[in-house]
């Protein structure tokens, strides 16, 4: 997401997220938006996951958000396939939450608004695509419909990640097994928080 979708956006100095593990931000900046930032409330309910994002969004309504490629952090990371799927559901509600407040606030004919209106909008395309053609609507057999499937989140996973494999070719052989676990986990977990946004418990024990 970093090296390939956040580089992107800085080249237009409209990086959508901030990491938290690493992120510089202006002290001036900070004392700013502190009490902003500190007591969010979404449909009238106090936010406490996100931060890094929101602080991001921020960031966006006084200037620039940049990625510096070359930075270097260390974190903690899930342990156990469940810690990576309650980490994947928290950092899946505060996308969407952060999304939809960004194309409101900053409006489609922002960087920040229309880069965040795309991300829904494809998601969105992508999702009731999928549903028209495996339950609306199946036009072939379901072993030609799996075959199709299968070959198109191939493909997804190989061009998403084409200048991580220039770098490093060795990825070339990651791409299914990413583009596997983004179909198969991922895109069901995205569902989970939508319909569970407005659950704040933070939710990664």
């Amino acid at each position: 997401a970093f090296m390939v979708e956040r580089a992107a956006q800085s080249v237009m100095g409209a990086a959508l997220c901030a990491s938290g593990v690493l992120s510089v931000y202006r002290s001036d900046f900070l004392r700013a938006v502190k009490n902003e930032w500190m007591e969010q409330r979404f449909v009238g309910e106090a936010v406490h996951f996100g931060d890094d994002r929101r602080l991001t969004a921020l960031a966006l309504q006084r200037g620039r958000v940049i990625i510096a490629l070359d930075a270097v952090a260390s974190t903690q990371v899930p342990t156990s396939p469940v810690h990576f799927i309650k980490q994947q559901l928290r950092w899946n509600k505060s996308f969407l939450r952060e999304s939809v407040l960004a194309v409101k606030g900053f409006g489609v004919l922002s960087f920040p608004g229309l880069l965040s209106f795309l991300e829904l909008f494809f998601w969105f395309f992508y999702l009731s695509t999928i549903a028209n053609i495996l339950v609306f609507n199946p036009m072939v057999g379901a072993w030609s419909i799996v075959a199709i499937w299968f070959a198109y989140v191939l493909a997804a996973g190989l061009f998403r990640n084409l200048s991580l494999i220039a770098r490093e070719p060795r990825l070339v052989l990651l791409a299914p097994i990413y583009s596997l676990l983004h179909v198969l986990i991922l895109t069901p977990l995205r569902l989970v928080a939508l319909v569970t946004i407005l659950d704040n418990r933070w939710g990664t024990r």
